[in-house]
């Protein structure tokens, strides 16, 4: 394959990437302007952590650690297609 294939390829993975972990970490519009619509997403009583655990549900480490991985593999591609 092409140097520029394999660029264009890897953008497009990389620009994937960079759309899920926005969209992980946008709060949504509607629940900040409509306090109604709110309320329907908000727990009255907290849930007990237990000490030493995390909480369960919590992907926010996963996904940085995707994204990491990815990094990891994909910058040594890229820069060894430039050299040749």
């Amino acid at each position: 394959m092409k140097t520029k294939t394999i660029l264009g390829i890897s953008a497009l993975f990389i620009l994937f990437v960079v759309v899920l972990v926005t969209a992980n970490f946008s709060v949504p519009v509607d629940a900040s302007q409509n306090p109604a619509s709110a309320s329907l997403l908000v727990q009255i009583t907290p849930t007990l952590i237990p000490d030493g655990l995390s909480e369960i549900g919590s992907t926010d480490g996963i996904l940085i650690m995707g994204v990491v991985i990815v990094l990891i593999t994909m910058v040594p591609v890229i820069l060894r297609k430039n050299r040749n």
